[in-house]
C-alpha cells in the first residue's frame, strides 16, 4: 500500500522524503515544502500583473498614452502620431500606409488650372473645402478626399441641383464662397442654363437687376394682349395690373369651389383667403421672374391655387378624427358636420401640394 503524502490535507502519493511531488520540489528547490511563489502586483494600482509591471488596464492605458502619467517610456511613432511603435519606428497606422501605399506622404487633390479653394462657412461642414470650379474635398483625415455629387430633384421647386453627401447644395456654396451676397438676395442664376454646372463664373445671385432685364424681354416678345400692361408692371407701375387681379379673383373663386366639390370636401376651407393668398403670390412671383411665358399666365395662376389650396386642406388634416367603417375595417375621415368622406380623397387633395410644386 502506497503511502500518502506527509503534509496535512494533501492526498497525493508520496514520491520522495515523505512529500508528493509538488511538495517535494518545493521542499528541494526553496527548502520548504509549502513554499507559495508571492504573487507579482501592478505597480500602480496594485492589482493582479498583467505585463511589464503593470495590471492588464493599466498596461493598456500606458500603450496609448503619451507624457502622462501612466506613459513608462515605450517608443513613440517617429511621424509624430504620438502613439506606440508597432514596426521600422511607425506606429500601427504608419506602418500600414508605408506598407500598402509606399509612401508616408499625404495624398492631395491635384488642383484643376485656376481652381482655387475655400472654407464652407457651415458648422456641419468643418474641414469641408469649395473650388470655384464647382468641386468639394474634404481635409478632416490624413488624405484629402474629393467628395461625390449628384443631382437631386427639390421637391418644393421641382428642380435639380447638384448636391453632395450632407445635403450640401454646391451652386449656393460656391455662390457664398466666391461672391458675396451683399443685398440678401437668396436664389440663384445659372447663367448658361445648365444646373450641373457650378462653376463661379457661371453662377450669380438672383438679383432685381436680372429679374427686371428678363421678364421685359420676355413681355416684349409677346403677343399676349397684356404684353404692353406687364411691360409698364416691371418698369414699376405696380397698380396697372389692378384691374386685372380683380377678373382672376372671381375665375379663382369659381375654379376652388368647383375643386372642392369635385372631392367631395365641405366648405371649411376658407375659399376667400385662398383666392386673396393666390393673388398675393402670383404677384410676388410676378416680381421675381417665375413666370416664363405670358401665354401660360392662365394656367400658371391656377396651378398656384391648387397649391395653396392643397396646403390649406392639408392643414386641417390633422385636426379631423378617424372612425372605423363597417365590419371591413377600412377608416373614413368624419369632418365636424358629421358628414363622412373617403379619407383617400382628402388625401388627395393634400398630396397635391407635391404634384404642382
Amino acid at each position: 500500500m502506497s503511502k500518502s503524502c506527509t503534509i496535512v490535507g494533501c492526498d497525493k502519493s508520496a514520491f520522495c522524503k515523505g512529500f508528493c511531488r509538488k511538495h517535494y520540489y518545493n521542499y528541494n528547490i526553496h527548502g520548504d515544502p509549502l513554499y507559495k511563489k508571492p504573487e507579482k502586483k501592478c505597480s500602480e494600482c496594485n492589482k493582479k500583473h498583467y505585463a511589464k509591471g503593470l495590471c492588464r488596464d493599466c498596461y493598456f492605458k500606458a500603450k496609448g498614452t503619451v507624457g502622462g502619467a501612466l506613459n513608462h517610456g515605450w517608443e513613440t511613432c517617429s511621424q509624430g502620431c504620438e502613439a506606440p511603435v508597432y514596426g521600422k519606428g511607425l506606429c500601427r497606422k504608419c506602418w500600414n500606409r508605408l506598407t500598402h501605399a509606399g509612401t508616408l506622404e499625404s495624398k492631395a487633390i491635384p488642383d484643376l488650372q485656376g481652381e482655387e479653394w475655400r472654407e464652407i462657412n457651415r458648422p456641419d461642414c468643418a474641414g469641408i473645402l469649395v473650388s470655384n470650379m464647382g468641386r468639394l474635398k474634404s481635409i478632416r483625415k490624413r488624405d484629402e478626399v474629393l467628395l461625390k455629387t449628384h443631382m437631386t430633384k427639390s421637391k418644393s421647386e421641382q428642380l435639380y441641383s447638384l448636391k453632395a453627401a450632407g445635403n450640401i447644395n454646391v451652386h449656393m456654396e460656391v455662390l457664398r464662397a466666391f461672391h458675396p451676397n451683399k443685398e440678401g438676395d437668396f436664389q440663384a442664376v445659372f447663367i448658361d442654363g445648365d444646373r450641373s454646372n457650378c462653376r463661379a463664373d457661371n453662377l450669380q445671385w438672383y438679383g432685381k437687376e436680372y429679374l427686371v432685364v428678363k421678364a421685359v424681354a420676355m413681355a416684349e416678345a409677346s403677343n399676349h394682349s397684356l404684353a404692353d400692361c406687364f411691360l409698364r408692371f416691371w418698369h414699376g407701375e405696380t397698380n396697372v395690373l389692378n384691374d386685372w387681379f380683380e377678373q382672376q379673383k372671381g375665375r379663382l373663386k369659381a375654379f376652388l369651389f368647383k375643386r372642392l366639390d369635385s372631392f367631395y370636401v365641405p366648405f371649411y376651407v376658407d375659399i376667400e383667403d385662398c383666392v386673396q393668398e393666390t393673388i398675393v403670390a402670383a404677384f410676388l412671383a410676378l416680381r421675381r421672374g417665375m413666370i416664363k411665358s405670358l401665354d401660360n399666365i392662365n394656367s400658371w395662376i391656377i396651378e398656384i391655387a391648387k397649391k395653396i389650396l392643397a396646403s390649406g386642406v392639408r392643414d386641417l388634416l390633422p385636426a379631423v378624427p378617424m372612425i372605423r367603417d363597417g365590419a371591413d375595417g377600412e377608416y373614413n375621415i368624419v369632418d365636424y358636420a358629421g358628414l363622412c368622406h373617403p379619407s383617400a380623397e382628402l388625401a388627395a387633395i393634400a398630396n397635391e401640394e407635391m404634384i404642382y410644386a
